[in-house]
């Protein structure tokens, strides 16, 4: 079983790297707030993270589930230069760097060859990580704590 500290410690070795979030093409709200909060968690424990959302259009209804909780999904589009990136709610993506970890729920029969693959499937990646005693301060602010709640009670929207 992966925890939250796992991921984190194993993560530690890239503390000092600039790291980019990204979800997965066509974001999702799912995709959205487990890339936002896991900056906000990577940023929380010290980290230089940033969650991106590299597509040009957000669909319409990911925007307004998002901004009906106070988040404004579209401030994330944009380009941060690193050559570290974490893919999440997805496991494949062309970046221009290295992945260094893929945190993910859904199920596959592909082979990931990488250390800090973690496949949580039925579960939220995020809550899972909160979960385990974590120094996550950064929770309790808007629009982070509504973001956690709706991650706690279902990772589909």
């Amino acid at each position: 079983v992966i925890d939250g500290i796992d991921i984190i410690n194993k993560l530690s070795k890239y503390k000092n790297d600039k790291i980019v979030i990204l979800g997965h093409d066509n974001v999702d709200v799912d995709s959205i707030i487990s890339g936002y909060l896991l900056e906000k968690c990577l940023v929380g424990e010290g980290f230089d993270a940033y969650f991106c959302i590299k597509d040009k259009k957000i669909a319409q209804e990911s925007i307004d589930i998002c901004k009906e909780y106070g988040f404004d999904a579209c401030k994330y589009q944009r380009e941060v230069k690193a050559d570290k990136f974490i893919l999440v709610d997805h496991n494949d993506r062309k970046v221009d760097g290295e992945i260094i970890a893929i945190i993910d729920h859904h199920p596959t029969s592909k082979k990931i060859d990488l250390d800090l693959y973690f496949n949580i499937e039925n579960n939220s990646f995020i809550t899972y990580i909160i979960n385990n005693n974590i120094n996550y301060s950064w929770v309790f602010y808007v629009p982070s704590q509504t973001l956690l709640a709706i991650s706690l009670i279902g990772y589909e929207i």
